[in-house]
């Protein structure tokens, strides 16, 4: 018999198992856990652990949403990097660099 009018994803679908989810205190107790480890970890990293050392999916969003209400976030090094970039470029190019930020 010839099924055309069905797609082939259709007519060849497999489901996939359910993931489990996690609660929010679980995850949390999760990140307090690495973050005594790691205590310079953003949710990015603190993602990445979780993922590889742990085996759990889940959304650097969410990892972030936690890390934001409990306040475990870093504090942000943009502004100290930028600086190191542009003083390592002017090194290299024989200007004057910046001054340090106070």
């Amino acid at each position: 018999m010839h099924y055309s009018f069905l797609a082939k994803s259709t007519y060849e679908y497999h489901p996939r198992s359910r993931r489990k989810k996690y609660s929010d205190l679980a995850l949390l107790s999760l990140i307090k856990v690495v973050k005594r480890h790691n205590p310079s970890f953003g949710y990015l990293p603190m993602t990445d652990t979780l993922k590889i050392k742990y085996g759990l999916q889940v959304n650097h969003k969410r990892i972030y949403r936690l890390m934001k209400e409990h306040k475990l976030l870093t504090a942000n090094t943009t502004c100290v990097q930028a600086s190191m970039i542009h003083q390592r470029s002017a090194r290299q190019e024989g200007e004057e660099p910046l001054p340090p930020e106070v």
